[in-house]
């Protein structure tokens, strides 16, 4: 019989409540009225304290309370002028540059005080973010806590729980690890104060090395990049991967329908596909009727098409403009996010006050053996090459028959390309060979890497 809400022990709850981040309870002020107030107040922090910003909103209202008059920004922009676009003068590159090169540092407060995340470069242009522990409060308070309400319902709805509880506090995150990547700093800044049992899986390591980390941890949760999660549950349909987990929390940009249905099968947990961003960690929170809902009183969301103008709910987006109100160490104000998106036209049935969205479902870079398993992603392998072969700006693959890849390369500035292409033919083939896809061959494309119309950058696609 599944425990119900009213046969739910008292100290089930409390270890719950335990295991899962504590929100903080505040009220709010009405959202469009919060929206408005919040955007003046960054706009007018920007201009005082960024020189990026005051030079791109001289001649601006002075108070700025409708986000569609304001340009629009972009990473690759804010990248170049990072000095003038920080509004700390004592944050300079070269110290964060610095900094970063030293991956043991992941997670430390640079200057004792920001939290640095860099990204994978996802857009092909990596980017290097930091927040304050205030502005990490209140991403964390503005989407954990509705997010693990939500959780907690659904575990007490369900027989998860039990598992759960019995797993005495054990979470895994299979993620990048070994960098300042979002989710492993993240992860490792929150290593201190918790008495949950944590554990960080390299995703990138070979995938029968990840079953046997997780069979011998037995974790009670697990979070990890969605399409690790999605081998994974193959894994476990299988039988060589032996854990069950109470709740399974997806990480990145969530997987397409058919492969989220078979993670759900496959383990029986409750479920919870997160969408956020190194640009605004608080974004959004997923709800039971698989929708993804914005916190618009902190952020502003605006579907767009190509040549920025707004989509109409019900439409798919070509790109998103973000605008961040609690960012003031790196103001985030009308920034181009490379991703499509579909507003719901209607409200959500699962009674939330916020807009829901769902994002194009990724179908990942997943790589299978010569016999049709899966068993890596093809951006966790290029990471890996990366560390092995310096001087590699853009690679990509292409997939054109089933056992053969093109290689697109770009070399970084001033590295010999010959001696670049020598190291990656030469290694390539050892990665794929460790996580048993050692039956691919790679030659070299006289193309260079290219984009997505949407501006995405895909380490890996197929063409056959």
């Amino acid at each position: 019989m599944p425990i119900g809400e009213r046969t739910l022990p008292a100290r089930a709850g409390n270890a719950l409540t335990k295991l899962l981040p504590r929100p903080r309870n505040s009220e709010q002020p009405p959202v469009d009225e919060a929206q408005r107030h919040r955007l003046a107040e960054a706009v007018a922090f920007a201009r005082a304290n960024s020189p990026y910003f005051r030079k791109l909103y001289d001649g601006f209202p002075e108070t700025v309370s409708d986000v569609e008059i304001l340009p629009v920004t972009d990473k690759p922009s804010l990248m170049e002028h990072f000095d003038e676009w920080v509004t700390d003068p004592e944050i300079t590159r070269a110290e964060i540059d610095e900094f970063i090169a030293d991956p043991a540092r992941a997670g430390e407060a640079f200057l004792g005080k920001y939290l640095v995340a860099t990204t994978s470069g996802s857009s092909g242009r990596p980017g290097i973010f930091l927040a304050s522990r205030d502005e990490m409060r209140t991403a964390s308070a503005v989407a954990g806590g509705e997010m693990n309400r939500q959780l907690i319902r659904r575990l007490i709805r369900s027989t998860a729980i039990v598992r759960l509880l019995r797993g005495r506090r054990r979470i895994a995150s299979i993620i990048p690890t070994g960098g300042h990547f979002a989710m492993y700093s993240l992860w490792k800044s929150g290593s201190e104060g918790t008495d949950t049992k944590r554990r960080a899986i390299h995703a990138g390591d070979p995938l029968p090395e990840i079953v046997d980390q997780l069979n011998e941890f037995q974790p009670a949760g697990l979070v990890g990049c969605a399409g690790t999660v999605y081998m994974l549950a193959n894994e476990k349909e299988a039988g060589r991967l032996k854990v069950n987990p109470g709740f399974i929390q997806l990480l990145g940009e969530g997987l397409p329908e058919d492969q989220f249905k078979k993670v759900e099968s496959a383990f029986g947990a409750v479920n919870v596909d997160t969408y956020a961003c190194c640009e605004a960690p608080g974004l959004s929170h997923y709800c039971a009727e698989g929708w993804h809902h914005v916190h618009t009183d902190w952020v502003i969301f605006e579907p767009v098409d190509s040549l920025h103008r707004p989509t109409p709910p019900g439409q798919r987006s070509h790109a998103v403009l973000l605008t961040v109100l609690y960012r003031r160490t790196q103001p985030i104000l009308r920034y181009e996010l490379a991703d499509s998106v579909l507003q719901r036209p209607d409200p959500c049935p699962c009674g939330s006050r916020y807009p829901a969205f769902r994002v194009q479902g990724r179908s990942w870079d997943i790589l299978e053996t010569a016999d049709g398993r899966p068993v890596a992603l093809a951006q966790f392998l290029l990471l890996a090459l990366r560390r092995r072969v310096g001087g590699i700006q853009l690679i990509q693959l292409e997939q054109d028959s089933p056992s053969h890849m093109q290689i697109r390369l770009d070399p970084q500035e001033g590295t010999d390309p010959e001696e670049l292409w020598t190291a990656v033919l030469r290694e390539l083939p050892d990665l794929f060979a460790e996580s048993g896809l050692s039956h691919f061959t790679f030659s070299r494309s006289a193309e260079r890497p290219e984009f997505s119309p949407s501006g995405k950058f895909r380490y890996f696609q197929k063409s056959f």
